[in-house]
Parts: C-alpha cells; structure tokens; sequence
C-alpha cells in the first residue's frame, strides 16, 4: 500500500507542477498585455516628439493614431481645434480597442486642408 501511495503522491506532484508552470505562463503573458496598454495624451501645447505623456504630450492627433498599436491603449486628446487629417493606423481587437477620448471639446477641422474641402474627407476603418 505505501509504494500506491508513493507513486500516486509522485503523479500529483508532476500534475501540481506543470498545472503551476502553466498557470505561470498565462499569468505572466495577461501583465505582460496589460502592461502595453498605455494611456498617451494630445493637447494643443505639445510637440510630436515628446513622449505623448500627461507632462509632455503629442500636438497631433495623427501622430498619436500612427504610432499607437498597443490594443487597450487610451489616448486623452485635449481641448482645442486640430486643423489635421486623422489617419487611424491601428485600431486594436474587437475586445480591446484604441481609444481615442476628448477632454473636454475637441474638434478635428479638416475644412481648412487642401485635401478636404468637400464633406466625405473623414473615413475610419476598423480592422480587428
């Protein structure tokens, strides 16, 4: 009876185990998803070469839709009229989306562009 139970406690450890790596593993892959998630920030005072931080924010909202790919990200577009074409390059999962959120109003304006002087100027496509 003792060398059942060596054996059967000897096959629950080797369960255990792998069960442990295992959950590891998809504990390890969901932080490290999570962690690219990122809440970038746009405002009317900021620079394209800045970081796109809440302290150094991006001045266009192009150049946040073009080099955000992290789905589940967040960019925080501050008040203000941006005379620009959006082109939305990424656009996340179906589960996990980039969102684009103003604070307060703002208003993208592509009435004074040479390209978009007629009403069809704005297109989004949504590729998940």
């Amino acid at each position: 009876m003792s060398d059942y139970i060596r054996k059967m406690t000897n096959n629950m450890a080797g369960i255990n185990h792998s069960f442990c790596k295992v959950a590891a593993l998809i504990t390890l892959t969901m932080v490290s998803l999570a962690s690219q998630a990122t809440t970038y920030y746009v405002a009317k005072s900021g620079n394209d070469t800045n970081a796109g931080t809440q302290a150094s924010p991006w001045l266009t909202i192009n150049h946040a839709a073009s080099v955000v790919t992290a789905a589940g990200s967040t960019v925080l577009v501050g008040a203000g009229t941006y005379a620009e074409t959006v082109t939305f390059a990424h656009s996340g999962t179906s589960g996990n989306p980039i969102i684009f959120n103003g604070q307060g109003v703002a208003i993208i304006d592509g009435s004074t562009l040479p390209c978009c002087t007629n009403s069809s100027f704005f297109f989004i496509e949504i590729s998940y």
